[in-house]
């Protein structure tokens, strides 16, 4: 956990690891396994922890949420149902869980029904308004918007730019928002 704290991922990989050889049993290690495998791009190994982490503790919230934020990238029919069944599970737990709201809008986004995917991200802010990467996630919503909609394609991209124009106002400091306002900034242009 130490080596997770301090983003010394590798670390952290390999003391989860060793600590699961010993006894594979040990949620917390198999989710720190997962947690560490991810930021390092092991997706498939941090997929793999996170669901051994539900099977032995089937009241880890966040291993669920883990896996359909992964499942709902590839934005396949069967990784789609499996984040929405993931997403169901964690909301009839706790329906404020703010990341379970993500997901579970990420998961109507890549369904197509738009204005469930807004609806969501809304009470998501609404929970946790100073959460960064809902507001990431919320951009990318308009982004992915503008693509599958181009007549209005304009008007989703500037809610977009206004998405990030105000997280980065309101953290001047967070690299990784301006990072992806950049990122936004250079395919809009790319498209033009």
């Amino acid at each position: 956990k130490e080596y997770l704290a301090k983003k010394q991922f590798a670390e952290a990989r390999l003391e989860f690891r060793s600590a699961l050889k010993i006894d594979k049993k040990l949620g917390e290690a198999q989710f720190g396994l997962g947690e560490a495998s991810l930021a390092l791009g092991y997706v498939q190994e941090a997929a793999e922890a996170y669901y051994e982490a539900m099977r032995i503790d089937g009241n880890n919230l966040e291993a669920r949420v883990r896996v359909g934020s992964l499942l709902v990238q590839y934005e396949t029919e069967e990784g789609v149902k499996e984040a929405e069944r993931l997403s169901g599970e964690v909301a009839l737990k706790n329906p404020d869980h703010v990341e379970n709201r993500v997901l579970i809008a990420d998961v109507r986004a890549a369904q197509k029904r738009w204005s469930e995917a807004e609806a969501e991200f809304q009470k998501a802010v609404s929970l946790d308004p100073n959460r960064m990467e809902t507001h990431l996630h919320l951009a990318n919503y308009y982004e992915r918007r503008a693509k599958n909609d181009q007549p209005q394609a304009q008007a989703f991209h500037s809610k977009a730019e206004e998405v990030f124009r105000q997280l980065i106002e309101r953290n001047p400091k967070s690299v990784n928002a301006r990072l992806a306002f950049g990122d936004f900034l250079f395919s809009t242009k790319c498209e033009a």
